[in-house]
């Protein structure tokens, strides 16, 4: 029972690392493109505001 539990646990681990080198490896791309997208929808706003 115990070493049920344990190999359960080391299971859990492994695809807890697995997540967080997926996200070591996009959450900066995702970072920068919300950088982006969000200076284009302040452009767009500043020229909607200059606009009325």
């Amino acid at each position: 029972m115990i070493s049920e539990s344990t190999s359960h646990i080391e299971n859990i681990e492994s695809r807890v690392g697995s997540v967080e080198m997926a996200f070591k490896e996009f959450l900066p791309k995702l970072t920068e493109n919300v950088r982006a997208l969000s200076g284009i929808v302040n452009e767009i706003k500043a020229k909607e505001k200059k606009k009325s």
